[in-house]
C-alpha cells in the first residue's frame, strides 16, 4: 500500500508543526524543495498555514511501504497518521533548516519570504488570539489562546486593539510569541545576515507567485485553492498614538519593508 506525502499530510499537518522541537521555533520554520531547490523561511501570520500547507503537498514523496505495513490493521483503519513512526518520518521529510545553516549549506537556492503590512499582521494576531469574552474551550483559556498565558494578565479577553498594541510593545522580540515577533527576526541568522533574497506580499500574494519563476510556482502549486486570506483586510485607522506605537515596536520591519527596494502593496507613512 503506498500513500503519498500530499494524502498523508493533510489531516495530520498542524499536528506535526506543532510538535516540533521548541527550540527550533524562535526562527520560524525554514522548509526546503531540494528538488526544484526552493528555502522558504516562514513567517507566522503571513499567510504561512497556507504556504506551509501547499509547500509540503507539493513535497510529494511516497511514505515508504514499510511504514505503513508495520501499523497494526485496526488503527490503519482508523487513522495512518496517527502512527509514530510515520509522523517522525513527515516531520524529517519537510527538511527542517535552522536559520545560522542557510547562507553556508543553501546559498545557492532560491531563498524566499512572504511578508506583510506590519499594521495588517499585528491586527491579525489580536483576531485570532484573544477572544472578545472571557471563554475557556480548546483554543481559549479565560479568552486567550494558550501560547500567551506566559504573559499573565498583561493580554486579556475582550482588550480593544490599541490595548494589544499597547501590551505587544512591552514584550521585546526575544520574549514575544512567535506571531506577534517582528518579522525581520524570522529573516536573519546570528550574524544579521538577511537570508532571504526574494520577496512576497500576502497582500498580493497568489498573482505574486503566479507570476514569479517556474520552479517557485512549483513549490506552491494548490496555493490558490488554500490561500483563502489572500489580500488580507485592509488595514484599520488607528490613532497617531497608537501608530507611533506600532512604528516604535516594528522599527525593525519598517526598516527592512524600507531597504527592499520594491514597491509596496501597502502603505509605510
Amino acid at each position: 500500500m503506498t500513500l503519498t506525502l500530499r494524502s498523508l499530510t493533510r489531516r495530520l499537518r498542524k499536528k506535526v508543526l506543532r510538535q516540533m522541537a521548541p527550540q527550533r521555533l524562535f526562527s520560524g520554520h525554514i522548509l526546503v524543495n531540494p528538488v526544484h531547490r526552493v528555502l522558504y523561511l516562514a513567517i507566522p501570520k503571513c499567510a504561512n498555514s497556507s504556504l506551509k500547507s501547499a509547500f509540503i503537498d507539493n513535497l510529494d514523496v511516497p511514505v515508504p511501504s514499510e511504514l505503513i505495513a508495520a501499523i497494526p490493521p485496526e488503527r490503519l483503519a482508523f487513522s495512518p497518521l496517527q502512527d509514530a513512526a510515520v509522523k517522525d518520518w513527515m516531520a524529517q521529510r519537510q527538511r527542517l533548516v535552522d536559520r545560522n545553516a542557510v547562507l553556508p549549506g543553501y546559498a545557492d537556492y532560491r531563498r524566499i519570504a512572504v511578508l506583510r503590512d506590519p499594521l495588517a499582521r499585528v491586527r491579525s494576531c489580536w483576531k485570532d488570539k484573544i477572544a472578545p469574552e472571557p471563554v475557556t474551550d480548546s483554543r481559549f483559556v479565560e479568552g486567550r489562546t494558550k501560547g500567551f498565558l506566559k504573559f499573565g494578565d498583561l493580554f486579556y479577553a475582550g482588550m480593544s486593539f490599541e490595548s494589544f498594541l499597547e501590551a505587544v510593545a512591552q514584550v521585546p522580540d526575544s520574549e514575544a510569541n512567535p506571531h506577534f515577533r517582528s518579522q525581520a527576526d524570522f529573516l536573519h541568522d546570528d550574524a544579521g545576515n538577511r537570508l532571504a533574497e526574494t520577496f512576497f506580499f500576502v497582500e498580493t500574494l497568489n498573482a505574486g507567485i503566479a507570476a514569479a519563476d517556474p520552479e517557485i510556482r512549483a513549490c506552491f502549486a494548490g496555493l490558490g485553492q488554500k490561500n483563502i486570506k489572500s489580500g488580507g483586510s485592509p488595514a484599520p485607522e488607528i490613532s497617531g498614538k497608537a501608530r507611533a506605537i506600532l512604528r516604535g515596536r516594528y522599527a525593525k520591519d519598517y526598516a527592512m519593508l524600507a531597504s527592499l527596494g520594491t514597491p509596496l502593496p501597502f502603505d509605510l507613512t
